[in-house]
């Protein structure tokens, strides 16, 4: 098993990558993601992928999607 650390999970290379996991789920896994102010695909991301850490670029909406 591959474990990956996905760095702008919101472009269009990082939904591409989130889809080849999605469709190898006993290969890869992601481990952690970072995404920048997109909160609203990162909330569709995290229903796909369960990640261990997420990173967004603003505290508030680091708030936002804890609570």
């Amino acid at each position: 098993m591959k474990r990956i650390v996905l760095l702008g999970a919101s472009g269009s290379i990082g939904v591409q990558t989130i889809d080849v996991v999605l469709s190898h789920p006993d290969e890869f896994e992601i481990k952690a993601l970072s995404i920048g102010y997109n909160v609203a695909v990162l909330k569709d991301i995290l229903t796909k992928v369960h990640p261990e850490v997420v990173c967004v670029v603003k505290k508030e909406d680091a708030l936002t999607l804890s609570s």
